[in-house]
């Protein structure tokens, strides 16, 4: 493997200096520069916190003590800094150290950092994570270190000793930093504790943070939004049932004796025997023409592949149970079409229909759509008119079937008309949270090609609400047309 490498300047050395501070020790060269690159990227959207707590928190949260890391305090390394600046004070950063290092004992051991080192989490879930922890410490009188520039010469830089770069300024700047930490353990305890785990499992389940695409600041809203919880929780609830769910494909294959179907090609031993009644000439000219008739025991679908669009009001009157039953069940049924190898497109909507996402195997967007909140206002009327207008310039270029499935409530208006020129383009299924008892009535229910009401009894339950789920999702057909599914 080629070993990576970072360029070894002035801005380098001086983060470098800071881990005579550390009390995490990386096994491997390879780490030290993944904690650069965390620190380079948590620069860009929280300034302010020492690389010596990106590079210990980070290395604590991904790996095991006694295999990859080692925890304790740096002797060796302080008291070369000790030697190279007498004048300084060590005694107090020494004691700060010892009682960091006791808080870090405490962190590895939490149920959700156990969690988390079982995964195998992208540099952009560890930055998003570390500046949620970080957020609302304030570390009084830190200077903001320049970010190193991650380019090459990692064996190199592990070698470095941290003591012998320790410049004077830093040693009073870092001993106030430690002990802001200190006085601020346990709200950073209180905020690792309270980490969605749900919504981490998710992530792994849905591989959505580990594409390239996966955005920071979606992470970083992730794991601020209370609703992501109950969201991901509920689509735990759903996703083994679709997980088993595999890729169709163009043939149907039959194993046992007998055959699919009757067609004019084949090998000369499938041949009907009728075949064999004609005279050579005739025999010859159905032959050239391609008239003869053979026994297959396979036969191509030459259907268009499936194209699934996803319709979620994210207006305010679908706050609470309604929206983590609409998102939490889209985003079940998103995965089982992917699986199935369908096209996936997520559209939110309240007053306006907001842009697409192309969803995928690699990346569902799984933050994006846990966290998004709509605009004010709602007009489903504008959605779907514009939607139909979409569809109408997009129809002569279609090679695909189109399946429309809306999440709302039962205030859901659309016009008759919109809702039949739809139809021309794709079908069209709607599933309709209540907000309340009231019956549903809506004038176009009738001409959709299916529809499901979800009761604000079933919501409230449950049991009840996995049971409804699980249904949608069984009835919900992925894969080309007519295979089967």
């Amino acid at each position: 493997m080629q070993e990576m490498a970072i360029e070894s300047d002035a801005a380098v050395e001086v983060l470098l200096g800071e881990l005579t501070f550390s009390v995490v020790l990386e096994a491997h060269p390879d780490h030290l520069l993944r904690t650069l690159t965390w620190y380079q990227r948590l620069c860009e959207v929280r300034a302010g916190i020492p690389f010596v707590f990106v590079h210990d928190m980070g290395l604590l949260l991904a790996h095991q003590p006694g295999t990859d890391i080692h925890l304790g305090v740096r002797r060796r390394t302080l008291s070369i800094a000790q030697e190279r600046n007498p004048h300084q004070d060590f005694e107090g950063p020494r004691q700060l150290l010892k009682e960091t290092l006791a808080f870090f004992d405490l962190i590895s051991s939490s149920p959700m950092v156990k969690t988390l080192r079982t995964q195998k989490n992208s540099d952009t879930l560890m930055v998003a994570l570390l500046a949620h922890l970080f957020e609302g410490i304030h570390l009084h009188g830190l200077a903001n270190t320049p970010p190193a520039r991650v380019l090459k010469g990692a064996s190199k830089l592990h070698n470095l000793e941290p003591g012998s770069l320790l410049v004077p300024s830093q040693i009073q700047t870092l001993s106030q930093a430690l002990s802001s930490l200190m006085r601020h353990k346990t709200q950073l305890l209180i905020a690792i504790e309270q980490v969605d785990l749900d919504a981490l499992k998710l992530l792994q389940m849905t591989q959505g943070a580990t594409g390239e695409s996966a955005l920071l600041l979606e992470l970083h809203q992730m794991f601020a939004t209370p609703m992501a919880n109950d969201i991901a929780n509920f689509s735990l609830d759903l996703l083994p049932s679709v997980l088993e769910t595999k890729r169709s494909h163009g043939a149907q294959r039959y194993l046992v004796d007998g055959f699919a179907s009757v067609e004019t090609r084949g090998n000369l031993d499938s041949l009907l025997p009728s075949e064999l009644v004609y005279d050579d000439e005739l025999f010859d000219r159905r032959y050239l023409h391609r008239e003869q008739l053979y026994y297959a025991r396979e036969k191509d679908h030459e259907n268009k592949d499936r194209h699934h669009i996803f319709l979620v009001d994210a207006s305010a009157s679908m706050r609470g149970l309604r929206t983590v039953f609409a998102r939490g069940v889209a985003l079940a049924m998103a995965k089982k079409a992917l699986l199935a190898g369908d096209q996936v497109t997520w559209r939110f909507f309240d007053s306006r229909l907001h842009d697409k996402q192309r969803l995928s195997n690699k990346n569902m967007r799984v933050p994006y759509l846990l966290c998004f909140r709509g605009e004010k206002g709602r007009d489903t009327t504008e959605v779907f008119t514009a939607l139909h207008r979409e569809l109408a310039r997009q129809h002569q270029e279609a090679k695909e079937d189109v399946v429309i499935t809306f999440f709302s409530h039962s205030r859901c208006v659309i016009r008759p008309e919109v809702v039949l020129g739809l139809k021309n383009f794709a079908k069209l299924r709607g599933v309709f949270v209540k907000p309340n008892a009231d019956e549903l009535y809506l004038d176009y229910l009738n001409r959709l090609d299916g529809h499901h009401v979800i009761s604000a009894s079933v919501l409230e339950d449950r049991a009840q609400r996995q049971d409804q789920a699980l249904s949608l999702l069984a009835g919900y057909q992925v894969g080309t047309a007519d295979r089967g599914n």
